[in-house]
């Protein structure tokens, strides 16, 4: 998708923000998820985004017109991300034990979870964004659906309901693991810790 930038007609306008120029907005996006990835939305300053973005700052006002909805618009991008490896996984042909070990292990070291600063700052930011609650809530539920899915939980009301508890406190979990850890795991540590998660989920859920 290619946003075409407006010519400013006023001088001081144009010396001051830059001409709005014609830009790649999913590679400008993509440029900002890294960004945000690394740093704290407090600490960034929209210099700094502008630059690593690639960006006069009269493109990026004409296209997002503020830090915050940059920020709504890169995360709604990164949490379809998420989805759609998401859908991979959970439509494959593995076993539930395996495919249950491999989408812990994928939400747990996505990109660098451990690191990972955009999740953590949209939780931080979502009790002051009404778009970014609803995009973390979006995200989990699509953890609980996956684990759902994974389980192939019936209609029976009470093993769904039983399920359906149990999905929604590990969700939670592997949400906070974005905003408590800041360093990676060993290996060995993540493959005890998932052992640990799956015999409890095949235990709670079948």
């Amino acid at each position: 998708m290619v946003v075409e930038g407006l010519v400013i007609a006023i001088q001081n306008t144009r010396k001051n923000r830059g001409r709005p120029r014609t830009f790649d907005l999913e590679l400008a996006l993509g440029k900002a998820i890294l960004f945000f990835k690394k740093t704290p939305f407090k600490d960034c300053s929209l210099d700094a985004l502008m630059l690593h973005m690639g960006l006069t700052t009269g493109s990026f006002y004409k296209a997002f017109s503020s830090k915050n909805k940059i920020f709504q618009d890169v995360f709604e991008v990164f949490i379809n991300e998420i989805n759609n490896e998401v859908n991979v996984i959970l439509f494959g042909c593995d076993g539930k034990k395996d495919k249950i070990k491999k989408y812990l292990y994928f939400l747990m070291s996505f990109d660098g979870v451990y690191g990972n600063q955009l999740l953590r700052t949209a939780i931080l930011i979502s009790n002051d964004d009404v778009t970014v609650s609803k995009y973390i809530d979006q995200l989990s539920n699509i953890l609980q659906d996956g684990f759902n899915l994974i389980f192939d939980v019936s209609c029976n009301k009470y093993e769904r309901e039983s399920c359906d508890y149990k999905t929604k406190i590990v969700s939670n979990y592997l949400l906070g693991v974005y905003i408590l850890n800041k360093e990676q795991k060993y290996s060995f540590e993540l493959d005890k810790e998932l052992d640990e998660l799956i015999l409890k989920f095949l235990e709670g859920c079948n």
